[in-house]
């Protein structure tokens, strides 16, 4: 089943990172450089950063997305709700990516805590409906496809 599945997760993945990469963009009013190098802070902490911290910056962005869609995927395939239904679930999802990286990952890097800011509501927005929801809709086309025999 995984083997038909790991295109979709990838591309889910993928897509999910993108639309969240372009939106830290516009919010930030920083160039995909820069933001790639902010990712990378949760790496190296603060301080000078250049073409290598950029690069891991935006591989670790990808990579955590990519595995958000495999965790949806392998969620999808145990409880039919999520590929049934993937509108709602991709939005609660999404609620569920950002809080993971507000209450869990960010508070064990270098850039720690932060207190809650106006502009995080625009975050989870954005992790709600650009990461969250495309990823299961991606995924849920997957699993479908899957799960009913078709390729």
């Amino acid at each position: 089943m995984w083997t038909r599945l790991i295109g979709w997760v990838l591309a889910a993945g993928f897509t999910g990172a993108s639309f969240d990469f372009l939106a830290a963009c516009a919010m930030s009013d920083k160039t995909p450089y820069q933001v790639a190098q902010a990712v990378s802070t949760g790496w190296y902490g603060k301080g000078p950063k250049g073409l290598t911290e950029a690069l891991v910056g935006a591989a670790s962005h990808y990579a955590i997305l990519i595995v958000a869609a495999a965790i949806y995927a392998a969620a999808a395939l145990r409880f039919p709700l999520l590929w049934r239904r993937p509108v709602p679930m991709g939005l609660l999802f999404g609620a569920g990516i950002f809080a993971v990286m507000r209450l869990v990952v960010l508070p064990l890097t270098p850039v720690g805590w932060t207190h809650w800011k106006p502009i995080h509501a625009v975050d989870f927005a954005s992790n709600v409906l650009l990461a969250g929801l495309p990823i299961a809709l991606i995924v849920a086309a997957g699993v479908r496809r899957a799960v009913e025999g078709g390729r």
